[in-house]
């Protein structure tokens, strides 16, 4: 072999080598197969929609005390069956009357903390009921059966995905508005729309404290609307 065949084989042995050189670089550039990753701009939509109550959820107390725990237990039986049977007559064909909670424990002196003086039950009584003009009334004949001491009083709406989905839209709605406003305000355009994440509270049962008192004249009661509140987080692509 020639000096000029030397020459010639040493000039195709670099070609090759740059040529591999320049394709394995290419293919190590993320830039070869993607575009450049794309602008993007993070937008929180929040809603508060108000809904009329269809539901209340009144709890009562009946707490008895006795020397034994057999007379607590008696005693406790026979306040709440008279509770119970008040509460019926004037709800609905179609509310719950129903127990929850009942605990029976033992009362100590404050000289002797090992045996017990007496015994305590507590039995508490859930009302749920759809006629909300009839809740003061409720509340009234409970005073008059003699309840311990009146719970809670709720006021829900039952219909919970569909107030729920409203206030989703909603807050959809208005991180849109969001991002038009501050997209035009920056000379940017939305393209689409890369991700949606929600984090809504749903709905807020609106409480009424009552304390049960004796009065001939019947417990006014309003009940307001409640509050379903929806919190959005939207990802834009812009440009």
């Amino acid at each position: 072999m020639n000096t000029q065949e030397r020459n010639t084989l040493k000039m195709r042995r670099w070609t090759v080598l740059l040529t591999i050189m320049v394709v394995a670089g290419y293919l190590l550039t993320p830039a070869a197969f993607a575009e450049e990753k794309a602008a993007t701009m993070e937008v929180i939509g929040t809603a508060r929609l108000m809904f009329e109550p269809n539901m209340a959820v009144l709890s009562f107390a009946v707490e008895t005390n006795a020397r034994s725990a057999g007379d607590a237990v008696a005693a406790n039986a026979v306040k709440t069956r008279k509770l119970i049977e008040t509460v019926k007559g004037v709800a609905g064909t179609k509310d719950s009357v129903k127990t929850s909670h009942y605990d029976l424990s033992p009362v100590y002196s404050k000289t002797n903390r090992f045996r017990p003086e007496g015994y305590r039950v507590s039995n508490r009584v859930i009302v749920e009921t759809r006629a909300l003009d009839k809740v003061g009334r409720l509340i009234d004949a409970a005073v008059g059966a003699d309840v311990s001491r009146i719970g809670s009083l709720r006021f829900q709406n039952d219909q919970y995905e569909f107030n729920r989905k409203a206030a989703s839209k909603a807050a959809v709605q208005n991180a849109l508005v969001s991002a038009r406003e501050l997209a035009e305000a920056a000379g940017l355009t939305l393209r689409r729309i890369v991700t949606i994440s929600f984090t809504g509270q749903g709905a807020i049962p609106r409480p009424y404290m009552a304390e049960a008192a004796v009065s001939r004249a019947q417990t006014p009661i309003e009940a307001g609307r409640i509050p379903v509140e929806a919190r959005v987080t939207v990802v834009f692509e812009v440009e």
